[in-house]
């Protein structure tokens, strides 16, 4: 079945708000109170820089005239991208967080869990309507979520010794610079480009809310 514009556009809205959330309140605001804000925007830049320059280079050999379909793919590959590296250090929190206190882990397991659906509606949708598969849509979806397991047992198996919370924060405000960038760049101009703005706010606002509210249940 097509994906009507109106659900693209929405779709794409609702992955930048959720991903413009987490990066700024959760991943540079929430670690720069913790551990000083010249450490974690520097870094956070940094990660804003990588991906920039990444997206530079990919978009050179695309030059020329590239169809909206492409274009869909590519942000639906770059969404997958960013949320995957933003994943792998999810999962490193989930892992100190087990390594500190079992109850919190859990309980972060199941929020991270939950806004995990929207992130793999977000990145699903544009690559099947660029010209996707359905099956290579839904594993390349499924991917971005297996990097967070792999995060934890990586921390719990590798680095719980000598993991400190400087470390996890400074790596969580990298991954918020590329989160920042890939929504500005990737998500917001192709929600943008079906031309239904309207539809494209309320699914930022939605996204923003139900990412807000898993955060919420973390606290």
């Amino acid at each position: 079945s097509e994906i009507t514009k109106e659900l693209m556009s929405f779709m794409l809205g609702m992955a930048a708000g959720v991903m413009l959330l987490i990066s700024i309140f959760d991943l540079w605001l929430g670690q720069a109170m913790e551990f000083g804000f010249l450490i974690i925007t520097i870094v956070f830049l940094l990660g804003a820089g990588l991906i920039l320059v990444i997206n530079s280079l990919i978009k050179k050999d695309d030059e020329g005239d590239v169809s909206e379909k492409r274009k869909l793919y590519l942000s639906g590959i770059f969404t997958a991208i960013a949320l995957g590296i933003h994943n792998f250090p999810e999962g490193l929190a989930i892992g100190v967080a087990v390594l500190e206190s079992a109850q919190y882990g859990v309980v972060l397991m199941i929020a991270i869990g939950l806004h995990n659906i929207p992130e793999g509606i977000a990145v699903a949708a544009p690559i099947k309507e660029g010209g996707g598969s359905k099956w290579k849509a839904g594993l390349i979806a499924l991917a971005t979520g297996m990097t967070e397991p792999i995060g934890a047992l990586f921390a719990l198996l590798v680095l719980g010794s000598f993991l400190t919370p400087l470390m996890v924060g400074m790596s969580l405000a990298f991954v918020g610079g590329i989160m920042a960038i890939v929504s500005f760049k990737e998500l917001i101009p192709q929600a943008m480009a079906q031309n239904r703005n309207q539809y494209m706010i309320v699914g930022m606002l939605f996204g923003a809310a139900i990412m807000q509210l898993s955060l919420f249940l973390l606290e």
